[in-house]
């Protein structure tokens, strides 16, 4: 779902409910903004479990229109081979993720979960990310992150309920680990 180049609208919201999701193979849903009017939304509701393997859930703006946002209602969420779930912005405020889960997030090989406003000189404040989930697993030295940034503006927040978190650790600065 997107609004094109030169095109002026609203993005529409891509809306799934069903048992389990499955996006691999380098496949996406997006849904994102080029031109005059903001994304949509991503709005999933998954009853067992959402699986990224080498693929991305986005929420994007491309332009000065504001970026969508991400609410997952699931079982689980497994990002495994690169895979990204991000809501970004190139100029203006980045987009939100909300993640509700009964059990686990899975972070595997340089997985991430990302928030970003801005490129190098352009402004925008970072969305925030919400986790609630029992369980945050991720191997360290896989390199997978959970990022809130912005380049010229405030980074947004990241803020986690969960019983434990494995794994994965707050770091001031990206590194090799997770």
């Amino acid at each position: 779902s997107s609004v094109g180049f030169d095109a002026e609208g609203r993005g529409g919201n891509i809306e799934i409910s069903t048992n389990t999701l499955e996006v691999n193979n380098e496949s996406q849903l997006t849904a994102s903004t080029f031109g005059m009017g903001r994304a949509g939304n991503l709005l999933l509701q998954v009853g067992d479990q959402i699986l990224l393997d080498n693929s991305g859930l986005f929420v994007a703006s491309v332009s000065n229109s504001p970026a969508g946002n991400i609410d997952l209602i699931s079982g689980e969420v497994q990002l495994e081979n690169n895979s990204l779930l991000s809501a970004i912005s190139t100029t203006v405020d980045g987009g939100n993720l909300l993640l509700n889960l009964d059990t686990l997030v899975l972070l595997r090989d340089g997985s991430q979960i990302t928030a970003t406003a801005g490129s190098a000189q352009t402004g925008g404040n970072g969305g925030n990310i919400t986790i609630t989930a029992p369980f945050i697993v991720a191997i360290p030295a896989e390199n997978s992150d959970i990022t809130a940034n912005a380049f010229e503006g405030t980074g947004g927040r990241v803020t986690i309920f969960a019983n434990g978190i494995f794994g994965i650790e707050p770091r001031l600065e990206l590194t090799p680990l997770s």
